[in-house]
């Protein structure tokens, strides 16, 4: 089911890169993984998805160590406390969701 529905979003982005004029490789999926065990996050990584995000500082750090022999381009997505920043920046390659320029 994981493979299917991966396809059909594969299918969408080539047909909608098409219309837009852009080339399809040049999108990226994220697979955001609140909530989901390791276990499902290693069959999208088998599945070519190397883009992981999460929304919590606390679940993405044991996702973190639990992935770290994987190639995974990790984003934080979710709102990020000033005092999480320091393990956030240990773990993520984009933080999508700073609302304050002291962040």
């Amino acid at each position: 089911m994981l493979r299917d529905n991966l396809e059909k979003i594969r299918e969408n982005i080539f047909r909608a890169a098409g219309k837009a004029g852009r080339d399809p490789e040049e999108v990226e999926v994220i697979a955001v993984c609140k909530n989901v065990n390791v276990e499902k996050i290693k069959e999208v990584i088998e599945l070519g998805i190397t883009h992981i995000a999460e929304n919590r500082i606390q679940e993405a750090r044991v996702k973190y160590m639990e992935l770290k022999n994987y190639e995974i381009c990790w984003h934080m997505v979710g709102h990020l406390q000033r005092n999480k920043v320091k393990y956030a920046v240990e773990i993520f390659n984009y933080l999508h969701s700073l609302d304050r320029i002291e962040l």
